[in-house]
């Protein structure tokens, strides 16, 4: 789930510096769809949250909720991109990378986490 949550995510940002106000919608779109792909690897994490031996199910709670923090910050740069319109879509494509970059790091980590 979480290499198809990358993939998604990461066909439709590679054309991020292509889209235009215009094309801003069918960018935000994409992006949301690869976000709920996140919201089901966080929520199937979260139920399994009880088999995951004592000694380490803490620390999966954390990386859970470190991955919830960065999907939430992603989710609150769309929201803004989404609303942005001109000079104001630059900037919001800008926060949406940031907001991206996080998000691929803590979903990195988390998939560590679980491989440990």
């Amino acid at each position: 789930m979480v290499d198809n949550a990358r993939e998604s995510m990461s066909e439709a940002w590679q054309d991020v510096a292509s889209f235009s106000a215009d094309q801003k919608d069918a960018f935000v779109e994409n992006l949301e769809e690869g976000a709920e792909e996140v919201d089901g690897l966080i929520a199937s994490a979260r139920a399994q949250l009880s088999d995951v031996p004592e000694e380490t199910r803490e620390a999966r709670a954390e990386a859970i909720d470190e991955l919830e923090d960065a999907r939430d910050e992603f989710e609150e740069a769309l929201a803004e991109a989404r609303e942005a319109s001109g000079e104001a879509w630059n900037t919001a494509r800008t926060e949406v990378a940031l907001a991206w970059d996080r998000l691929q790091e803590e979903m990195a980590e988390f998939r560590q986490d679980l491989s440990d």
